[in-house]
This record gives structure tokens, C-alpha cells and sequence, in this order.
């Protein structure tokens, strides 16, 4: 069951990080939904696995009901999707430009520099929706690839080997593990989502991305 959930953590995150970044505005209604699944599903999941008299399956179903809740949550309030997708490309820039200057995230300063850029590109896609949803789409995307796609293929042989603890606890184990594998190769991750995201917004732009009709 841990090997499975860590298999199936990687392989759900991989797939919606390469939708994101090549097919991100064609889809994004979508993805959006399918994010905010995503999050309510692991959060509940995580909440309600470990409480005692709480059987695997019953914890299962609640979570999937809370995902399917907090997903018709982002359909119907679309434009906060919009928002925070472009909101997470900001944050993205500002953590990006903190490492690049041996800055820290965890400092006050450092936390309103981040909020800064994320408010300013979360406004800037409401308001010119396609070119920044390209941006912000292929950058996302590309971050989330080359985090988890970086961490599989490097610690492939300990997550195929995780054999001890619940799904719950194997979730956590990789969370705070991905989150350590950011910390200590921040530099080279940035490099590879620099690299994705120029090939996501090219092909995006030529290729997947809706074009507007001409009058």
C-alpha cells in the first residue's frame, strides 16, 4: 500500500505538471478542477487517515467527497482559479529570484516578496487572460516537472522500496522528502523549469493554445 501510494503520488503529479505546461490554456478550466480535487483529496486525506476508529476505506470516501466538493468549488468561482494560477506563477518568480540572490523564504522580507509577486501576476492574468495563463500555465508546469520528475527518477529504487507505514504516512514522508530535494538542488531545478517552461510557452503558443479568430 506505501509503494503504491508513493507510485501513484508521483504518476498523478508527473501527468497534470506535463498537461500543465504543453496543453495548460487549452485545458485550464480543467486542470483547475482537476488541482482542486488534488488538494482537497490529499488534505482530507491526510487529516483523516490517522484518527483512531477511522477505518483506510471510510477515510478513502471522505476525502474523495471533500475533493469532488472543493473541485465544484473551482468551477463555479473560476475567476479565483484564474487568479491563484496566476498567483502561483508570481510566487514561482519571486522564490525564484530570493534563491537566485541567496535570499530566504522564511524571513518576513522574504514572505512579502513573494506575496508581492504573486497579488501582481494573479491581477496581471485576470486581466490579460491568455498571454499570462500561457506564461503562468508553462512555468507552473515546468516547476512541478522538473521537482517531481527530478525526485522520481533519482530516488526511484527508495520509493519502489517503501514498504513500512500507512498511505498516510508514506504521503507525509514524501511530501517533507520533495520539499528537502527543493531545498538542497534549488538551483539546478530552477535551471530545468527555465528550460521546460521556454518549450511549453513555445508550443503553447504555436501549437496548442486557441488562437482568437480573426474579425
Amino acid at each position: 500500500m506505501a509503494t503504491f501510494s508513493g507510485i501513484a503520488f508521483f504518476i498523478v503529479n508527473l501527468f497534470l505538471a506535463f498537461i500543465l505546461c504543453f496543453f495548460g490554456y487549452r485545458y485550464v478550466r480543467k486542470l483547475i478542477m482537476a488541482y482542486g480535487f488534488l488538494f482537497g483529496f490529499l488534505a482530507a486525506f491526510l487529516l483523516l487517515a490517522p484518527v483512531a476508529g477511522l477505518s483506510t476505506v471510510l477515510a478513502l470516501v471522505f476525502s474523495i467527497l471533500i475533493g469532488v466538493g472543493v473541485c465544484l468549488l473551482v468551477y463555479f468561482l473560476y475567476h479565483v482559479g484564474i487568479f491563484l494560477m496566476g498567483a502561483s506563477f508570481g510566487a514561482l518568480i519571486g522564490w525564484a529570484i530570493l534563491v537566485l540572490f541567496g535570499g530566504s523564504v522564511t524571513t518576513t522580507f522574504g514572505i512579502i516578496f513573494i506575496c508581492v509577486f504573486a497579488v501582481a501576476l494573479g491581477s496581471l492574468t485576470i486581466v490579460y487572460r491568455r498571454a499570462f495563463l500561457i506564461f503562468s500555465t508553462s512555468f507552473n508546469g515546468a516547476s512541478s516537472l522538473a521537482l517531481y520528475g527530478g525526485y522520481f527518477f533519482l530516488h526511484l529504487s527508495s520509493i519502489f522500496s517503501a514498504q513500512a507505514g500507512t498511505a498516510s504516512q508514506t504521503l507525509r514522508s514524501l511530501s517533507r522528502a520533495v520539499t528537502a530535494f527543493q531545498q538542497t538542488h534549488a538551483h539546478w531545478l530552477l535551471l530545468a523549469t527555465l528550460v521546460l517552461a521556454i518549450l511549453g510557452i513555445l508550443i503553447q503558443f504555436t501549437k496548442t493554445a486557441p488562437r482568437k479568430k480573426s474579425k
